[in-house]
């Protein structure tokens, strides 16, 4: 069983917690000695109102705001505690500052801070760092039993559509104990237009839920990922058909459609990929069903609108894009073809 998650901050502001499909939500809350998300809170209750499981964390060192382990430590404290509910995770971001600022990672550093936090809060805290500096940030923390949540972008900033990893997460160095993999930071999910970090959790809510725990005990031996069921739902191979569609159908616009008329169509395409968004996201959350014939069909259901939607994507371009509408039944390309015409007349 994996969870799927997303990682906010105020660069997020606005952003509905709740309606954003997700399992899991990562919320920053603090930074250094001085700095308080000014959006945490609005971004926890619509969370926590969806009944979805929370990180709070905190990014060490924020610029120009830095202090010792036990100063961040105790700031973080200091603003999570009323927070910290038995269903509120905490973890530390520990990673070089956009500057350079702050880029001699010392592991040291990092496992103090997570020790002050455990020991004064009772709740585990998680590790988070990219994959490239873990090993040199994060090893202590690993090695004593803290979960680390790693960031390792295998496909680089190529958008991703959906809860769809690509094969990974890759580079992690050997013994460390990842328990969440942030595979994105181009990611695109229904109901929030802009890019967002996407991850994966190796687990299921109720191992999620111990995680955030008041009075929780680390594991020395580390935090073994549970692997992901085969019948956790929607294939990556069947989303990866979908996208195809989506990628195929961008590329002949961008060759054989004049300026004006592109953007005509892509509005529409806009709207339409949303909805295919929508519908691979229900597919995944139909996932848990799987495995019972009610939720086979209900899945099948679902598969099958996700693939009419994906036709009718490719089916606006008929008449602009000639390769993409002959892999495509003529009757729905024309029933398309023709609404498309309708509004680019109603256009003029």
């Amino acid at each position: 069983m994996t969870l799927f998650g997303i990682d906010v901050s105020s660069a997020q502001h606005g952003i509905d917690t709740g309606a954003v499909p997700s399992d899991i939500v990562m919320i920053k809350l603090t930074g250094g000695t001085g700095y308080v998300n000014p959006d945490f809170d609005a971004e926890l209750a619509k969370a926590k109102a969806d009944n979805k499981g929370v990180l709070a964390y905190h990014f060490y060192h924020e610029e120009y705001l830095e202090g010792t382990p036990d100063q961040e430590a105790q700031f973080f404290l200091s603003h999570v505690m009323p927070y910290l509910d038995g269903t509120v995770g905490v973890a530390l971001d520990y990673e070089p500052t956009p500057t350079g600022r702050f880029n001699a990672l010392d592991p040291a550093q990092s496992k103090a801070w997570c020790d002050i936090v455990h020991a004064q809060s009772g709740v585990v805290p998680w590790g988070y760092g990219p994959v490239s500096t873990i090993g040199a940030g994060l090893r202590s923390v690993s090695d004593a039993g803290y979960p680390i949540w790693a960031a390792a972008y295998t496909l680089g900033y190529q958008p991703i559509y959906g809860y769809t990893p690509p094969v990974g997460p890759l580079g992690v160095p050997a013994g460390m104990n990842v328990k969440m993999w942030q595979f994105t930071s181009s990611g695109h999910l229904p109901n929030w237009p802009n890019e967002l970090d996407l991850n994966i959790f190796y687990g299921t809510r109720a191992e999620f839920d111990a995680l955030c725990a008041v009075g929780g005990a680390i594991n020395p031996q580390g935090y073994k990922p549970t692997p992901p069921s085969e019948d956790d739902g929607m294939s990556q191979a069947e989303v990866l058909e979908i996208q195809g569609f989506i990628d195929t159908l961008q590329t002949e616009l961008q060759k054989s459609v004049g300026e004006v008329t592109q953007q005509l169509i892509q509005d529409q395409i806009r709207d339409l990929t949303a909805h295919v968004d929508a519908s691979i996201q229900a597919a995944l959350f139909a996932s848990e069903k799987f495995d019972q014939k009610a939720g086979q069909d209900e899945g099948a259901v679902i598969i099958n609108e996700v693939r009419a939607n994906a036709n009718m994507l490719v089916a606006i371009a008929a008449k602009n894009a000639p390769a993409v509408a002959a892999a495509i039944p003529a009757d729905i390309a024309q029933a398309v073809a023709d609404e498309l015409a309708k509004r680019l007349t109603e256009t003029k």
